[in-house]
């Protein structure tokens, strides 16, 4: 009898320690139909909750990840004359969705601190820069925060930087005109090259001084290339954008036939006003050489009538063409010529005096020319 309670009360002991298992096994159960729910809470917490303004985008795992790494700035090549290019990297890859790039004249950034650039790429372009010593620093940002600060690289300019060259005004083609510039910081002289070409295959030196202008006078027809260097006692800038002028060469007038149809040596030269002309210069010579010429008219018309000739012979014309009475002018045009005949000797008519009284008249017959 004992026995059988004995083997009861195990088989009860048994029998709660198995209830107990089953009691706990369904909430481990439970997991398995949740790990779908789980997975797909994580996917949307590391996709949209970084973009979301609630407490998981501030948490500092995630923040170390997501915000911009610290850049490297490298150093500046070719920035003598205050024109220069920045350049960075962000290892291991770029997080950043734009960089701020600072400036300041010492290197720990407390005096004349200043922002040169907010860019999305990886370059700063850093323009007209005096001399003196000049630090730059950058630091990515993106939506989740701002990263650390780069290195720091020095910049030392004593040069002038580029000038700037002004338009040449010379629309109607003149031989004259000026050539000016605007005043280039820390410059205290300029160099001006003229070209026959863009790239200044031949330059020639045109100008070397202190002014902000020089006249080009009694320049060839064609195109007129300038470019500027500014200079000081560290060296020279490097040279200006070009800026060209067009010296035009008018074309020649054409010199009509000259007429004398009434034959009394009066007669009227005329010509074509060519295309650029505004001057129209007529000579006059009796050789075909023009040895001796005679300017007879200088004006803006297409003809001009002469006197009467008093003496024979053959007469030789030509005309030419300028942009204006300083201008460069055109070839002289075609020749033209007319003969002035021989003036006749006159011929008197007998005298008529029959009453002897000393009173009569003298007559003679009109001759042409």
């Amino acid at each position: 009898m004992m026995e059988m309670k004995s083997m009861w009360k195990q088989s009860n002991s048994e029998m709660s320690s198995l209830r107990e298992r089953n009691r706990r096994r369904p909430a481990a159960f439970l997991l398995i139909p949740c790990l779908p729910l789980v997975l797909l809470f994580l996917w949307f917490y590391w996709n949209t909750g970084r973009a979301a303004n609630t407490h998981y985008a501030r948490l500092p795992l995630v923040m170390a990840r997501l915000t911009p790494g610290a850049p490297i700035l490298s150093p500046v090549i070719d920035s003598i004359d205050g024109d220069y290019w920045l350049t960075w990297i962000e290892p291991p890859v770029q997080r950043a969705e734009a960089y701020i790039v600072q400036e300041a004249s010492n290197g720990v950034f407390t005096k004349d601190v200043k922002q040169v650039c907010i860019t999305l790429e990886t370059t700063c372009h850093i323009m007209n820069r005096g001399m003196g010593n000049y630090y730059y620093r950058l630091q990515g940002k993106n939506e989740y925060g701002t990263g650390l600060w780069s290195n720091v690289q020095n910049v030392v300019i004593n040069v002038p930087p580029s000038p700037v060259l002004n338009e040449i005004a010379n629309t109607s083609g003149d031989w004259s005109y000026i050539v000016s510039w605007k005043s280039t910081l820390n410059a205290s002289r300029y160099n001006l090259e003229e070209g026959k070409d863009s790239s200044f295959s031949s330059p020639t030196s045109v100008y070397s001084g202190t002014e902000l202008s020089v006249k080009q006078e009694k320049k060839s027809y064609g195109k007129h290339y300038y470019r500027l260097q500014a200079l000081n006692q560290w060296g020279a800038s490097q040279w200006s954008g070009s800026e060209f002028t067009t010296v035009y060469k008018p074309d020649s007038p054409v010199l009509n036939t000259i007429s004398d149809p009434d034959k009394n040596g009066i007669y009227t030269p005329t010509w074509n006003l060519s295309a650029g002309g505004e001057v129209y210069t007529l000579t006059e010579d009796m050789a075909e050489n023009f040895t001796h010429p005679i300017t007879y008219y200088a004006g803006n018309k297409g003809s001009y009538p002469l006197g009467e000739k008093q003496k024979s012979g053959q007469y030789f014309y030509r005309v030419r063409t300028g942009n204006k009475l300083t201008a460069k002018p055109s070839e002289w045009s075609n020749t033209q010529s007319i003969s002035i005949p021989v003036i006749a000797s006159p011929l008197l008519n007998p005298i008529g005096n029959l009453d002897g009284d000393g009173t009569y008249t003298i007559t003679w017959k009109k001759i042409d020319r």
